[in-house]
């Protein structure tokens, strides 16, 4: 990498209008509002990495919870009262329309596969392990059917995983 150093002799090139710059090794070139892209790109990457962490726990432990609970109880947890008391969420609906019973066997123990997923998300993030990425996104792709929550972080990680991938 190269910086242009302005305390040297005037360069070759006719169309340098300021003080002559010479290139020296080891330093990035780069203009100042690079620089500037360049620092809220490491201080932004991080934090949303840790977000996306944060994000993949809370998923991956609500999950696995609930997902155990059904296995061991043979029911998930539902709101106790209020209109919705004693009703699935609307991911249940979802699975009841292609013809999937939602307290079936496969569908608890998907459950807590899934939120094992999300778990070994967030501990890959953390631990800058180079599959993190793709078990993250596959974890959130996985989630997609659980509605809202798992469609709204599967959504949030599209975006997040893309706006890495252009950010670099």
């Amino acid at each position: 990498m190269f910086l242009h150093d302005s305390n040297t002799h005037r360069g070759a090139d006719p169309n340098l209008t300021g003080p002559a710059t010479r290139l020296v090794p080891g330093r990035a070139t780069c203009s100042s509002a690079h620089r500037t892209r360049t620092l809220r790109a490491r201080t932004l990457l991080p934090m949303i990495k840790h977000l996306l962490a944060v994000m993949a726990l809370l998923m991956g432990t609500w999950l696995l919870v609930d997902g155990a609970r059904a296995l061991f109880t043979g029911h998930y947890t539902t709101p106790r009262t209020g209109p919705y008391a004693g009703q699935l969420g609307p991911w249940a609906n979802g699975l009841r329309a292609v013809g999937i019973d939602p307290c079936h066997l496969a569908v608890r123990v998907a459950h807590v596969l899934i939120g094992c997923c999300w778990l070994l998300s967030a501990a890959a993030l953390w631990a800058h392990a180079p599959q993190a990425q793709i078990l993250l996104l596959s974890s959130a792709v996985l989630s997609l059917w659980y509605a809202p929550l798992g469609t709204i972080a599967g959504g949030v990680i599209a975006v997040a995983w893309l706006a890495r991938s252009i950010a670099g």
